[in-house]
């Protein structure tokens, strides 16, 4: 009989805020559990700044990406509804043309999206990543495997237009009718310094940042429903200390209205470098941190609840 070797379990529940507890309800959410990561060397590399994440439903699968250009797979172990622990599934670098790993430049992968994900057939996943430093969208099979390279859309394909190299594309997911969306982490040169601009192939739109100036745009995510969710944040002091916002992005009457589901400054939520965000089963989704190489890397699950502020969006997506 061959033995199958146990998968390790890598979360502890974390210390993310000293009033609030699991079922809690804050701002637009409610919280369904947070778990500190502890994840073992993946293809001989220490696993640190994990910033995008993808949820794929047919292998139920959480996709992470480091900026370092490891992809690693997670599995979430739930306690009825509230995230309880995570399963360690292994790793892989993302590759070149060549198949070699991706060094210097060409790494700092930033966002990551999913496609065929929700089809009904596990294994035939596509997972894309966007880049900062040399802006492009790849996409890679989950052994991190590249497939092809795409340049961003628009404007984001002239690195000059960024207000630096590491300001680059930090957020992607897929839409069912958009496409891929992406951003860049701050907006464009001769754009709004205090909005969060979005693109999907021509189209372009933007919406005032929570955080003004210092806001910038870490994670995208899409909805079952055609929802867009936004996260947000600005630093507080170096590596250390983050303020949080997750906005959603609803079409409405061939717009769009925007949601800001919460915000960390507004309550005791802790201050990590949240980073990436993915949809998961109806309301509900994750976050993940950066660690910066000095903090934790926390796991937050989080269920949107149905009354939220809005406000209007500036631009529609075309």
């Amino acid at each position: 009989m061959v033995q199958v070797p146990a998968v390790p379990n890598i979360g502890t529940p974390a210390p993310l805020s000293t009033i609030l507890r699991t079922g809690d309800r804050f701002a637009g959410v409610r919280l369904l559990g947070w778990q500190q990561l502890r994840p073992p060397r993946a293809a001989g590399r220490a696993v640190h700044e994990l910033s995008g994440l993808a949820w794929s439903e047919d292998d139920a699968i959480l996709y992470a990406v480091s900026d370092e250009g490891l992809l690693i797979r997670l599995r979430p172990v739930f306690s009825g509804d509230f995230l309880a622990d995570v399963a360690w599934l292994g790793g892989a670098v993302l590759r070149d043309e060549a198949g070699a790993p991706l060094a210097g430049a060409a790494t700092d992968s930033e966002g990551l999206a999913i496609r065929r994900g929700a089809n009904g057939r596990a294994g035939d996943s596509e997972l894309l990543v966007s880049f900062e430093k040399r802006p492009r969208i790849c996409s890679y099979r989950p052994d991190g495997t590249l497939t092809g390279c795409t340049p961003p859309p628009g404007a984001l394909a002239t690195p000059s237009r960024y207000r630096g190299a590491n300001r680059m594309l930090e957020a992607l997911t897929v839409h069912p009718s958009l496409g891929p969306v992406t951003g860049p982490e701050r907006s464009l040169e001769g754009e709004a310094s205090s909005s969060i601009h979005l693109y999907a192939g021509e189209a372009s739109w933007n919406f005032p940042a929570a955080f003004g100036r210092a806001g910038r745009l870490t994670g995208l995510a899409t909805l079952p429903d055609g929802a867009l969710l936004v996260l947000e944040n600005r630093g507080l002091s170096l590596g250390r200390n983050f303020e949080t916002a997750v906005h959603l992005l609803q079409p409405f009457e061939n717009d769009w209205q925007v949601k800001t589901l919460l915000r960390t400054d507004e309550g005791e939520l802790g201050t990590a470098n949240f980073e990436g965000i993915a949809s998961h089963r109806g309301r509900r989704f994750f976050l993940i941190s950066d660690n910066n190489r000095i903090g934790q890397s926390l796991l937050l699950y989080l269920e949107r609840l149905p009354a939220t502020r809005s406000a209007p969006l500036h631009g529609p997506p075309g």
